[in-house]
């Protein structure tokens, strides 16, 4: 436009700034195809400086709203600039009226259409987009489910309109509601950090598939930031885009810079053609990646739970009492059960807190105790304490696995006890939990001992654990039914 380069999305969309005079003004818009010139056309565009103050002698292009699957696209200008550590980025604004236009279109729309989406060129190493949080509340307020869908290159950012307390925000910044801008980012990992996942993923026998990327929050006014990391009892959906097919013990990981590790994030694969979609969710923003691994432990060959145990181990999620043995028929312990569950989860864990007199700021389980107690999956006895290191029962697990169902779900589980009739110790279990075992059994994330016999009592093993983890997954769609 005037010889100025404009921004194309992959739809062929363009968007740009043009310096204007006061007065009439000629912008002409030319199309080149591999550097050839193929189409140009001139418009002649008026400006009164008096009128439009604060476009600050540019001509804006009005964003273009494109109806696209579940929702609208909109086209708007990237501008570079680098992010908060210097990094090169394009940057999107979308401001207010931008949002009311996009939500009137869903609304016309209808269909359950939901979400607002936005393209940011890959042309630099972050992707950058901000939009007022009292427009987001606006939108959630207006379309059920609304969501602004951020995507950049191989990433896309799926973020609810409704996950940010504006009015907690507010008051946490000193501003009003109508101050606060939120910042939507997405950085492909590159440089050192790159190279300790590669390493990190080789280490846990397996190998990186594609690039990492680190998704962000953060909420800006009156000079002051706050990053938004923990959503509590809120998922946020991410999207890596990945070349080919991968193999099916591949997982989604968080990467922690400081102690280089990988744990399980949920996730699921979807194949076309000659690529691969990971979707997955976590209630946090970290650096995620793909990796493809394969790990088994020497003690569970031959076992019944064998290939329950190594797949969840190759995604990070189990974790054997050495690098070799898993120990399979061990009783678990409340604390480890507590530990698996938030990684099953996808919780992002909670400094510790003294909720259980019994738990204590150095043990390794700390904060996943901390993270179920908030989250709701556990609690404590009468006398204050968690007893962490007590083998948990069959029914104490029922009952967490329901729990779980229910925080994910957001809907309580069945007070049916009818499945519990054909056991003959059904009379055994406690009253508490009735309804979470006959829900287990049910839907078949539970089986008895024998036909007859379900022994509630009975002390859980790290295998039945895992069996029962990787089930709950599946029922929750955390995890791909391999």
């Amino acid at each position: 436009m005037n010889n100025i380069a404009a921004n194309v999305n992959q739809n062929g969309d363009f968007s740009g700034n043009v310096d204007l005079q006061p007065g009439s003004n000629r912008v002409t818009f030319a199309v080149y195809v591999d550097g050839m010139k193929t189409n140009e056309k001139t418009i002649q565009v008026t400006y009164s400086p008096s009128t439009s103050p604060s476009t600050g002698g540019a001509l804006v292009l009005s964003p273009v709203l494109k109806p696209t699957e579940g929702g609208i696209v909109v086209v708007v200008t990237a501008t570079q600039t680098t992010d908060a550590d210097g990094n090169p980025a394009m940057k999107a604004a979308l401001d207010a009226d931008t949002i009311s236009k996009a939500v009137a279109e869903l609304q016309k729309l209808g269909n359950n259409a939901s979400n607002i989406v936005v393209e940011v060129p890959d042309s630099q190493q972050t992707a950058i987009v901000t939009v007022p949080a009292q427009a987001l509340a606006s939108a959630a307020a207006s379309i059920e489910g609304a969501a602004l869908i951020v995507k950049s290159g191989s990433a896309s950012y799926k973020l609810p309109a409704s996950l940010l307390d504006t009015a907690a925000l507010a008051k946490q910044l000193g501003v009003s509601e109508d101050h606060i801008q939120v910042t939507l980012t997405i950085t492909k990992i590159t440089g050192t950090n790159a190279t300790a996942i590669a390493e990190a993923a080789a280490a846990a026998g397996g190998k990186l598939i594609g690039d990492a990327y680190d998704f962000q929050i953060s909420v800006q006014a009156g000079g002051k930031t706050i990053d938004i990391n923990n959503f509590k009892d809120q998922y946020v959906e991410r999207t890596l885009l990945l070349n080919g097919l991968v193999p099916s013990h591949s997982s989604v990981i968080v990467f922690d810079p400081g102690t280089k590790s990988l744990t399980f994030v949920p996730a699921r694969f979807t194949q076309a053609d000659d690529s691969t979609t990971a979707t997955f969710k976590r209630t946090g923003n970290s650096i995620y990646a793909v990796v493809a691994a394969s790990k088994s432990f020497q003690d569970t060959k031959g076992h019944w739970a064998q290939a329950d145990i190594d797949l969840l181990a190759s995604k990070q999620l189990a974790k054997g009492v050495t690098d070799n043995y898993f120990v399979p028929d061990r009783s678990i312990t409340r604390a480890e059960f507590a530990a698996l569950l938030v990684r099953t989860l996808g919780l992002v864990e909670d400094d510790w807190n003294n909720t259980f007199s019994d738990v204590h700021s150095g043990d390794w389980y700390a904060a996943a105790v901390a993270t179920a107690a908030q989250a709701g999956l556990i609690q404590g006895y009468e006398d204050g304490t968690f007893r962490p290191n007590q083998a948990i029962s069959r029914e104490q697990l029922a009952v967490l696995a329901s729990r779980a169902k229910a925080f994910v779900t957001k809907m309580a589980g069945s007070l049916s006890t009818t499945a519990l009739r054909g056991f003959s110790d059904a009379d055994a279990i406690s009253s508490w939990a009735q309804s979470a075992m006959a829900e287990a059994v049910n839907s078949g994330l539970m089986n008895g001992l024998s036909d007859s016999i379900l022994a509630p009592k009975n002390q859980s093993t790290r295998a039945q654990a895992i069996v029962i983890l990787k089930r709950l997954a599946i029922q929750l769609e955390l995890m791909d039914k391999n």
